[in-house]
């Protein structure tokens, strides 16, 4: 027990490799990711974010463990900020990578970032502040959680389709209706696999239509979703 450093690595070939911190590791729903890999794809997920400037970690929300992401831009980038279209680049990439849900991202101004003197990220600290509010955020974005709601049926239009569709969604990420865009990327709200099954099966069985697995992560919207659900319908009836 007086060698357990908490570091994380490997052998490779008789060398070790050290892989990371045990405490830093982020647990969300059994499984493990380490946060330097998040870290590396939300840095390379847009070009106004600065390189070796990000931390990924997870927080307490409700019963559920949600990833939170603080990343720095780079400083000719800040005047024209777009923030939404920023946050949506990082949620798509991370969505896509690793089929994790994005709870909420702080964009840090140029060199605010919690690091040691050395220049290594501290995750530990940055997830201090993020709860305290005390980052120097210059834009930032976050999930509306919410409780189910039920949903009324009408007739089977592509209107309704949609609007199923975004039901169905804000119920399995728990958001707000109104905070899903139908014209943008399902991806972009943490689709995963198990969740893609789940509605494959629920179109199958609520509208008797067979739609393509693979047709979830291919960067369709929900309107575009909805279009083709009612072709599918019309070629039934």
């Amino acid at each position: 027990p007086f060698l357990r450093t908490g570091d994380l690595g490997f052998y490779n070939h008789g060398e070790l490799f050290v892989s990371g911190r045990l405490k830093d590791l982020i647990i969300i729903r059994g499984r493990n990711y380490y946060p330097q890999d998040i870290e590396f794809t939300v840095e390379n997920s847009h070009p106004g974010l600065r390189h070796t400037c990000c931390a990924a970690f997870s927080v307490d929300v409700g019963t559920q463990e949600r990833l939170v992401i603080v990343q720095e831009l780079k400083r000719t980038f800040i005047r024209n900020l777009n923030v939404e279209q920023v946050c949506d680049s990082i949620r798509k990439s991370v969505s896509e990578e690793y089929e994790l849900q994005v709870y909420a991202i702080s964009l840090l101004r140029t060199a605010s970032i919690p690091k040691t003197s050395s220049g290594k990220i501290q995750r530990r600290k940055c997830k201090e502040k993020f709860l305290d509010g005390s980052l120097n955020v210059v834009g930032s974005w976050k999930l509306n959680l919410y409780e189910d709601k039920e949903f009324s049926e009408t007739e089977h239009t592509v209107e309704f389709l949609q609007q199923w569709l975004v039901s169905w969604l804000s119920k399995k990420i728990k958001v707000e209706p109104k905070s899903v865009n139908p014209e943008k990327s399902i991806t972009i709200y943490g689709l995963d696999s198990m969740s893609a099954v789940e509605l494959e099966q629920e179109l199958s069985e609520k509208f008797s239509i067979d739609v393509p697995l693979y047709m979830f992560f291919q960067n369709i919207s929900i309107t575009q979703l909805s279009e083709e659900c009612f072709k599918l319908l019309q070629k039934n009836s």
